[in-house]
């Protein structure tokens, strides 16, 4: 995900309190695509450079989708060879390479909402992290070699119970790391695409190492 100074902060917020789990970039140190970035969110910021503009494009291009929200006149993503394949009320969409382009028609307005938009975008089977009965916790997922990385922070006042949580990936083991407490291993359950365990406390935050 693309960040600035501008709305672009607001937006990152609620897909963290989502749980997309996305990496931030500065307009200067856009990555170079890669086939583990399924989703380039462009939305909620200024015009790029041209640098950076070509590449944003070129994660459409070999095989990802590039999210943005700048119409009209300020739609620096449109450029030659963009075909349009679907249009719903609020976006089109178009092929642009091996990849494609999702264009809101206004600027967006709810980023909550839009977060979600995201993790339907790359679907179910790629979400990185999912938790139940959670209401009050920032949960991220990331990867490090074989293992997966879940981080549960609780901004609420009280304790919470049987945390339902999941992430992408088949693992065979997990473990419950928290403040002041022995690492206490959790039943590692295969669902699908996931590996989904439960949490039977949670205090203010705590680290579920999947192996």
């Amino acid at each position: 995900m693309l960040v600035d100074d501008g709305e672009s902060q607001e937006h990152a917020n609620l897909m963290f309190r989502r749980g997309c789990s996305q990496k931030l970039v500065r307009g200067d140190a856009i990555p170079a695509p890669t086939p583990d970035c399924l989703c380039m969110v462009a939305v909620g910021v200024h015009d790029p450079a041209p640098a950076a503009r070509q590449k944003l494009l070129a994660h459409a291009r070999a095989g990802a989708i590039l999210v943005v929200d700048a119409p009209g006149d300020k739609a620096w993503w449109r450029v030659p060879g963009m075909k349009p394949v679907k249009e719903q009320t609020d976006r089109v969409f178009y092929a642009l390479g091996k990849g494609q382009v999702v264009a809101y028609i206004d600027p967006v307005a709810d980023p909550s909402e839009f977060a979600l938009d995201v993790l339907d975008l790359v679907t179910y089977r790629h979400r990185p992290v999912r938790a139940w009965n959670a209401g009050t916790v920032v949960y991220t997922a990331s990867r490090r070699g074989t293992q997966s990385i879940a981080t549960l922070m609780n901004y609420g006042r009280q304790r919470i119970y049987d945390v339902q949580l999941r992430v992408r990936g088949n693992f065979k083991t997990a473990t419950l790391h928290a403040p002041g407490a022995p690492e206490k291993p959790l039943e590692a359950k295969r669902r699908e695409a996931m590996t989904e365990v439960f949490l039977p406390e949670l205090g203010r935050m705590g680290v579920v190492v999947f192996g």
